[in-house]
């Protein structure tokens, strides 16, 4: 199977669970639910599961970058 292949019957994540946060942020998971609980990335609760929209991940890092950005 190519890889073309591979990419069209794949399925867009829309969002992460706290272990996939930490492994795309490069943080460690206890980072990740802290950064949850604080409410500095925005969050999903389904139950006792934690989801994190993608788009709030993206958020996150544009907003870390702006404020890095004025503190230079």
């Amino acid at each position: 199977m190519t890889r073309n292949a591979k990419q069209e019957g794949a399925i867009e994540r829309l969002a992460y669970s706290p272990g996939e946060l930490a492994r795309a942020l490069g943080i460690s998971k206890t980072y990740a639910y802290s950064l949850l609980r604080e409410g500095r990335i925005r969050s999903i609760r389904v139950g006792s599961r934690w989801l994190v929209p993608v788009r709030e991940v993206d958020a996150f890092l544009r907003k870390q970058g702006a404020e890095e950005e004025a503190t230079k």
